[in-house]
């Protein structure tokens, strides 16, 4: 559901997911995780990519605030886009 309120319709940022992990259960919680890129020619300070996902998880936490669904963001830099 958190993936849903993502705005996909941006050509600075693709998000990819939700994709189920090869350790899809870690100390009894199951993970699902999105992918997301962002070209840093088009967003070099990640302006749009920090606003995507501050809505999102403002939303999601209005929507679902009693769920016992956590919504962790964990950013990892790995390819120079």
């Amino acid at each position: 559901e958190f993936f849903d309120l993502l705005a996909k319709n941006s050509n600075a940022v693709q998000f990819i997911g939700p994709i189920i992990p090869f350790l899809y259960k870690l100390r009894g919680n199951f993970r699902k995780l999105i992918v997301i890129m962002n070209y840093k020619q088009k967003d070099p300070g990640a302006k749009y990519l920090r606003k995507y996902i501050n809505a999102a998880f403002l939303e999601y936490n209005k929507k679902y605030s009693n769920a016992k669904v956590k919504v962790v963001i964990d950013i990892d830099s790995f390819l120079p886009v």
